[in-house]
């Protein structure tokens, strides 16, 4: 049975800490801090589902020294489909969450949660600095004046990062009590193979999705029905101060991840008559074989780039989507 413990929980305002141990993936056990740049204090709630997206459905058993109820260890096994082994109390302490009615953007400064921001000008922007490669990346989006959480998740031997997407969440959910958070927004386009392409995913653009719902979040799928141009074009209109920085933001100089974007920047400058300067970097020296590797890539250069010959395309090959990408 694959089990992973969280123990040693230490959580004051500004900060948590603990120690990590699961015997059959990694052995002995590690240390994992999130640091918050406002003194927030986290309910046990809070701590739970922070855990869990640390967990996704990787395990059987998850094992947490916390004080919980019967309701949040019900959630927890509902979203990891784990039996959670917790301290089980008839209540703790949690603020009255009914009368939040803010948005939170899970911001990154990337392409897509500039488009959200500037789709949503008044929204809180909540960010994750996870250090050392993403230095770059959190040297650009602290120009927003994001609420940060710094950890350690994507630097110890392990990567609990790779357990599920939602870790991407930790930073909604630490401010969610001090942002007075009801509406959560992911930067999430149409070609994300992941998120976008559940089945009928495409008729609604309000949901509420785990383990955030169980803070009474609904997740708004603001730029879902934009691809990678749209909000390229967003930014190219709304952002183009910030144009060549959010590009080197980005990705490394050989990541497929620049190349792309800064093809599709390209392209929509020549289609628009605009003589902007930024970076560019080298093509890729490997192809990739088409339907290998990502949508993003698959149909990022279809027809020219024509950006209505993309969505019609893309609309055409979605059922067909989870079972050649996922």
């Amino acid at each position: 049975m694959k089990k992973i413990r969280f123990y040693n929980i230490v959580s004051i305002k500004g900060s948590i800490t603990f120690k990590v141990e699961s015997k059959e993936e990694f052995g002995k056990s590690i240390d994992i801090y999130f640091k918050f740049d406002r003194r927030v204090k986290l309910y046990n709630d809070q701590i739970a589902y922070l855990l869990s997206t640390l967990c996704g459905e990787q395990y059987e058993a998850i094992e947490m020294d916390l004080d919980i109820t019967k309701e949040i260890k019900k959630n927890v096994e509902e979203y990891t489909k784990a039996k959670v082994k917790a301290n089980i109390v008839d209540e703790v302490e949690i603020p009255d969450r009914s009368k939040y009615k803010n948005i939170t953007i899970c911001f990154s400064g990337g392409f897509d949660s500039l488009a959200c921001m500037y789709a949503l000008p008044k929204a809180k922007l909540a960010a994750v600095d996870f250090g050392e490669w993403f230095e770059r990346e959190a040297k650009f989006f602290m120009r927003f004046k994001p609420k940060t959480v710094s950890t350690n998740i994507r630097r110890s031997n392990i990567r609990l990062d790779k357990n599920t997407w939602t870790f991407m969440g930790c930073s909604i959910i630490i401010y969610c009590d001090f942002f007075k958070t009801k509406y959560n927004v992911f930067g999430t386009a149409l070609e994300d193979p992941i998120i976008q392409l559940e089945k009928n995913s495409y008729t609604f653009n309000v949901q509420e999705t785990a383990p955030f719902k169980y803070l009474g979040f609904k997740d708004i799928k603001l730029v879902n029905g934009l691809t990678a141009v749209g909000t390229a074009m967003m930014v190219l209109k709304y952002g183009r101060p910030y144009l060549n920085d959010a590009l080197i933001a980005l990705a490394s100089t050989h990541d497929e991840k620049r190349y792309r974007k800064q093809t599709i920047l390209d392209i929509l400058c020549k289609k628009q008559g605009l003589d902007l300067e930024y970076e560019h970097v080298g093509a890729l020296k490997d192809k990739i074989p088409f339907g290998k590797r990502s949508i993003f890539v698959d149909f990022v250069f279809l027809d020219g780039f024509d950006p209505i010959v993309f969505i019609q395309t893309v609309i055409h090959f979605l059922p067909v989507f989870p079972n050649v990408y996922l």
